[in-house]
């Protein structure tokens, strides 16, 4: 595994890349979370998840628009990023992102 950076300008934003993969982990997900046949998959095998109250009797039809819609605002978002001048950079993340605390960590 190593870790490399996301965009090539800084080592702010960083992603994970396997030996057995090519790509690195940004781009494989946001490949996953756009393709409609790999959602239609995972909302079918966790089919059991959905029918709890949280989820509001939302169709796997929606779940799978409403995924592919949020994963594409948020690699815009990120995308975007590249374009944030360096002084603003670590202000752009932290309105995208939100450290962990100690408390994330405990087991």
């Amino acid at each position: 595994m190593k870790i490399i950076p996301i965009f090539d300008k800084d080592n702010k934003l960083l992603s994970f890349i396997y030996e057995e993969n090519v790509v690195c982990e940004f781009e494989r997900l946001f490949d996953l979370w756009n393709d409609i046949e790999y959602l239609e998959s995972f909302f079918h095998d966790n089919e059991s998840y959905l029918r709890d109250s949280y989820w509001d009797g939302k169709s796997k039809d929606y779940l799978v628009r409403k995924t592919r819609e949020i994963a594409n605002d948020f690699e815009d978002k990120l995308i975007e990023y590249e374009n944030v001048a360096d002084d603003d950079q670590i202000r752009f993340l932290q309105e995208l992102f939100e450290p962990l605390g100690q408390s994330d960590f405990t087991t």
